[in-house]
């Protein structure tokens, strides 16, 4: 259930909601507004869309419903401001990566269990403040399936999950009723959150800030909406370690795979046309698909060649994949007042009989 108030990322003021009842689209839900602010956000089968900047999902709706916008906000407009820094780009990218994927029972290489373990053991250690948490902003939530992780993690929680990219908005009503209203899904960048600062007793950020423009920038702009007195947060980025600090012939591997993705196929699939990167992936995918789907141990009779898709499109899609050292992102959460523990490397390695990768730091505020 929703017990926090929106507020427009915009202005910062709050926002009041409209039930749309003689729908034209059955998805149309309704929209939120204020009387301060020019500003409408559409809400999409269920899930509020809080984009500065236009999209076609938005346009629509307000050709849609122009109307009665306009006789519940005069003059009410769809956000015109412009995306951040490669924005549009990402929300493409991953958007086209977790739509074709669909509502998976998998999460790359993981089931439910062990998404479990990892989040509520390796990198939240078990923490005993856990179900004292009311509320929870889960960043990058795909088509929720981490949320609903979470969800059972903090048993007492609401789940906000946000993402930039829209499978959240086809995952909408299903993900409220699959979570018994527990996960409150939203449309909306990181940078722009429709909440006010201080808000969350957690966040949960989790292989998403290194795709934007600066790690270090997003890092900034969902920190700040921790409670400053009790508040936690889990963050998790590429390291640098992983591959350009590797030695030997192994190193070399992995280097010429970084080289490969991030100078020449990232860029230019990045950038390309849908139906360039969707050619591109499956064309990869077919030999790829019958490699590593024989390498998934206790996984292997569910992996399908989707799975091997969404991979690949991870991989090779999005603009960007900044890696970080360990101290430079410690420093981060430091400078924010952070008391932190790191991933159970050992614990991980010991259940999952592979390599940790990424940095992965759990910070809290201790009164």
């Amino acid at each position: 259930m929703n017990n926090i108030a929106y507020i427009c990322p915009i202005t910062k003021v709050k926002l009041d909601y409209h039930a749309i009842s003689n729908k034209i689209n059955l998805d149309d839900s309704g929209f939120y507004y204020a009387d301060k602010s020019p500003y409408v956000y559409p809400v999409i089968n269920q899930t509020p869309i809080f984009f500065v900047f236009p999209t076609k999902i938005t346009q629509s709706f307000f050709v849609r419903n122009s109307e009665l916008i306009q006789k519940i906000k005069k003059g009410g407009i769809c956000p015109d401001k412009s995306p951040e820094k490669g924005e549009a780009s990402v929300q493409t990218t991953f958007t086209e990566q977790w739509t074709n994927l669909g509502d998976d029972e998998l999460s790359f290489t993981y089931t439910h269990d062990d998404l479990i373990y990892l989040h509520k053991s390796v990198w939240l250690h078990d923490d005993p403040t856990i179900t004292k948490k009311i509320n929870v902003l889960n960043i990058g939530c795909g088509f929720g399936l981490e949320a609903m992780v979470l969800s059972d993690i903090f048993s007492n929680a609401t789940i906000y999950a946000i993402d930039l990219n829209l499978s959240v908005v086809k995952a909408g009503k299903n993900l409220i009723e699959k979570s018994g209203s527990k996960v409150i899904p939203i449309a909306a960048s990181l940078f722009h959150l429709p909440f006010g600062e201080d808000t969350f007793c957690h966040i949960h950020c989790q292989g998403v800030a290194h795709h934007t423009y600066s790690t270090q920038d997003a890092y900034k702009a969902i920190s700040r909406h921790v409670n400053p007195k009790l508040g936690s947060i889990f963050f998790w980025v590429y390291a640098w370690e992983d591959s350009m600090g590797m030695p030997g012939f192994r190193g070399a591997l992995i280097r010429m795979y970084w080289f490969l993705s991030h100078r020449l196929l990232r860029p230019i699939l990045s950038r390309a046309p849908s139906s360039v990167r969707a050619f591109t992936i499956f064309t990869m995918a077919v030999p790829y698909h019958f490699l590593v789907s024989k390498r998934r141990g206790r996984l292997r009779d569910k992996w399908k060649f989707k799975n091997t898709m969404h991979g690949l499109r991870d991989m090779f899609t999005p603009q960007y994949a900044h890696q970080h050292r360990w101290n430079e992102v410690i420093g981060w959460l430091q400078e924010s007042g952070f008391e932190m523990q790191v991933q159970k490397k050992h614990d991980f390695e010991k259940k999952f009989s592979q390599r940790m990768l990424g940095i992965g730091l759990f910070g809290k505020r201790v009164a």
